[in-house]
């Protein structure tokens, strides 16, 4: 299991690496693996509805509220052991069944990738770093009335984030994601781009504390503030306390080894995705869709390679779907279960 990395280890490193640039060509990369580790991406993939800000390293599901891909533990289990910029590929999907022939039921598939790298030694970017999130989704639509909606969908994006160590304790996060979400029709309002302002506090290896504001760019939920906690007690419980997705999570010490961890989690989560899409009489329009959910999953995680994946079992509620120009009636949709797997390699 990862461990947290005291800035002033880091900050020690990244020292070593800056002097030894004068006399080691790949001095560069050599600072990125060794001071990656810290880099806090704060629930980047929970708020928003775009791949970018979903790209969980952590979570491919259809809720981008739900789908935070855990970046810090599976990058920093990768630090020194994979070489070049390229520090993660992810890979999911999901499958959400209507509750009856007059619903709606989603099947998507997720592909994406973390690169890292040092930020120029310039001004406020000095001892700071970058982490861009390319990634691309394809949601397919399953619904008796596919002629006012359509069958498919699509999400491109470019997360970029970057991060500014201040201390031992505390840092700071800016994150930019610009992406495309429609249906390859619509002609306007297909390009948003979200931004996520945040800052994280580590008192002790124990816990750790984030807060921020994010700007959504949607109209229905232009922004949010979020924060929360994280609380691990020992190296068999985790409290999560971090909205929309607060979870409780057990090592399954049982089950674990020398050569992997396994775990078990109990989470609740809010959701929902825009895309502009070409409705009745060639209108564009922007659809928007809301779920809340409750979920129970399984997470793996190798100690003697890269792979962590997870299996989730979902339960949606509270599903509508509404249309901003009121080119089609509100629609409220009925409970489903879901299915999500993941991996990251």
């Amino acid at each position: 299991m990862a461990t947290a990395i005291p800035l002033s280890l880091v900050n020690c490193q990244l020292r070593a690496g800056l002097d030894a640039t004068s006399r080691n060509r790949y001095a560069p990369q050599m600072i990125v693996r060794r001071c990656f580790p810290i880099l806090v991406l704060m629930s980047i993939s929970a708020f928003g509805d775009t791949p970018a800000l979903r790209f969980e390293p952590e979570q491919p599901t259809f809720s981008p509220f739900s789908q935070r891909l855990n970046l810090e533990e599976s990058l920093a289990r990768q630090i020194n052991r994979k070489p070049g910029l390229l520090r993660a590929i992810n890979v999911g999907g999901a499958w959400t069944p209507g509750a009856d022939k007059n619903d709606i039921g989603l099947t998507e598939f997720r592909l994406g990738a973390a690169c890292a790298l040092l930020a120029p030694k310039f001004g406020p970017l000095t001892n700071s770093f970058f982490v861009l999130t390319p990634n691309f989704t394809y949601t397919s639509v399953h619904w008796n009335d596919n002629e006012s909606f359509p069958c498919n969908l699509y999400n491109a994006g470019l997360s970029i984030m970057w991060m500014k160590p201040l201390n031992e304790k505390w840092s700071l996060t800016i994150n930019v994601a610009p992406s495309y979400a429609g249906d390859g029709k619509a002609d306007a309002e297909t390009v948003r781009c979200p931004v996520i302002f945040g800052a994280t506090w580590m008192p002790d290896a124990k816990w750790k504390v984030v807060f921020g504001v994010a700007y959504l760019d949607r109209s229905d939920i232009p922004a949010i503030p979020y924060g929360g906690f994280s609380y691990m007690p020992n190296d068999d419980w985790k409290f999560e306390c971090m909205a929309p997705q607060p979870r409780i999570a057990r090592r399954l010490t049982a089950l674990c080894g020398p050569n992997a961890d396994r775990w078990t989690y109990l989470g609740l989560g809010f959701g929902g995705g825009t895309w502009a899409i070409e409705s009745i009489g060639d209108r564009t329009d922007l659809a928007q869709y809301r779920e809340y959910s409750v979920l129970l999953g399984y997470e793996f995680i190798s100690k003697v390679n890269l792979l962590k994946w997870n299996a989730e079992t979902v339960f949606l509620f509270g599903r509508e779907m509404q249309f901003k120009e009121h080119t089609q009636p509100h629609r409220d949709l009925g409970n489903s279960l879901a299915l999500r797997l993941r991996a990251s390699f």
